[in-house]
């Protein structure tokens, strides 16, 4: 039926009238979309039923790889590569960081057709190579460590932290002050540290988490006090923050 998609069912079934044009829904993902052609002759005959004999011949040809101009290279799961003419660049829409490929300056015009491919796998972006593991797995590097509730000297705390060089800090029973130890670290590494969101006042001995704010982004948090029955010296408190890889957009949440 016109407009439909001739593959929903999971195999083929004949546009009645018209053909088949591969086309891009509002989803991002491509699909075989039944259109009136002018040339078509009207028909009243049934669209043929698909079976294990006909499904070869009734199957579309071969899909192309590479995605498109304004595509999302990530879209399927695994990268396609942009088509000629494009390379991917880090965009963010919808609250979300993304590849999308967009034609390069230098790059000749072409008029060939667009194609678009499902499964071929290119070589990780340069600009988020560093934060990668590659196929779009987040490299993290995390340090927690018990200070003590007795040390309140932030800049010692950040020389032997530089060590390790951590992209998020965890600091269980830190009672000093938060800002001066994320300006302290952020000297001591040479990066930008922040404190997580929603840390608001001592709620009680927990993991503070401060983040580097090169790698990360800082969208929500918090610190609730808990009960623990048994221990000593004073209250105990639950951290959390969720924090998005400015690289590829994947979101972690840690505590």
């Amino acid at each position: 039926v016109e407009g439909e998609d001739s593959w929903s069912t999971g195999l083929e079934v004949q546009c009645c009238n018209g053909h088949a044009v591969l086309e891009q829904s509002t989803d991002r993902n491509w699909h075989h979309i039944c259109r009136a052609s002018a040339t078509t002759v009207p028909s009243t005959a049934a669209p043929p039923v698909v079976t294990a004999s006909n499904a070869s011949a009734l199957a579309p040809g071969p899909v192309a790889t590479c995605t498109t101009e304004g595509g999302d290279p990530w879209s399927t799961g695994s990268e396609v590569q942009c088509c000629d003419s494009t390379q991917a660049k880090l965009e963010e829409f919808d609250a979300a960081w993304h590849y999308i490929c967009r034609a390069s300056a230098s790059a000749a015009v072409t008029t060939a057709a667009p194609t678009v491919a499902i499964g071929t796998a290119a070589p990780v972006p340069a600009a988020a190579t560093a934060n990668s593991g590659g196929e779009g797995l987040v490299k993290m590097n995390i340090l927690n460590w018990n200070v003590h509730w007795t040390n309140k000297d932030t800049q010692a705390m950040a020389g032997v932290i530089k060590e390790s060089n951590p992209d998020i800090v965890g600091l269980c029973e830190f009672t000093a002050s938060l800002d001066d130890m994320a300006a302290a670290l952020s000297a001591a590494t040479g990066r930008n540290f922040a404190v997580q969101p929603g840390r608001g006042s001592w709620q009680g001995y927990g993991t503070d988490i401060l983040y580097d704010q090169g790698k990360w982004e800082g969208l929500e948090g918090g610190v609730q006090k808990v009960s623990c029955p048994g221990t000593a010296g004073g209250d105990r408190a639950a951290n959390w923050a969720v924090l998005r890889d400015l690289a590829y957009g994947k979101l972690i949440i840690t505590g």
